[in-house]
């Protein structure tokens, strides 16, 4: 056989690789996720997934600040933002400071509501931000 006739046989059977969802195509940090969970479902089925992991408190600021105004301008209303848990002799500062910067800072507006999350998707570590509708 040629190496076209090899190469065609080789590649008939594969697949395009679907590209994940976000916001800002340029942007791959905020991930497309649906939940069945009925709390989620609540706001049109979408879960977008923020990971602050690996961040200083200046660069997770400007980052959530960032994709948050992205969320509330595309029509996206519940978030997970990861924190990550921290251990027990190095709590994480992230996730002491969300809380405070989701209610004082110049997003408070747009945040109608946020709590931990459930246990399946981080628990302590991640808190699920609901947002205000865009009208």
């Amino acid at each position: 056989m040629d190496d076209d006739r090899i190469w065609i046989l080789a590649t008939q059977e594969v697949k395009k690789i679907k590209k994940k969802h976000s916001i800002h195509p340029k942007k791959s940090v905020v991930k497309y996720r649906v939940s069945t969970n009925n709390e989620y479902r609540e706001v049109q089925n979408r879960l977008y997934k923020i990971d602050l992991h690996s961040m200083t408190q200046s660069q997770a600021l400007d980052f959530l600040t960032n994709q948050i105004k992205i969320c509330y301008n595309n029509q996206i209303y519940n978030l997970l933002v990861i924190t990550g848990k921290g251990s027990t002799n190095n709590p994480s500062v992230l996730k002491q400071e969300l809380p405070r910067w989701l209610e004082h800072t110049d997003i408070s507006e747009l945040v109608l509501s946020h709590k931990f999350a459930q246990q399946k998707d981080g628990g302590t570590g991640a808190r699920q931000v609901t947002l205000r509708k865009n009208i």
